[in-house]
């Protein structure tokens, strides 16, 4: 698991033209579908 908040602090200093808790929700989004597709997969074999 990355560190979020190395990440967070890693953004802010690059200064990206985007919204960085937005880019973080987006990437915890994908995330947690990744981790119930996983799950529901498993489940499945």
């Amino acid at each position: 698991m990355p560190d979020l908040f190395y990440f967070n602090r890693h953004f802010h200093s690059m200064q990206a033209g985007i919204p960085v808790g937005t880019f973080l929700q987006k990437m915890e989004t994908i995330f947690v579908k990744v981790v119930s597709c996983e799950k529901n997969w498993n489940m499945l074999q």
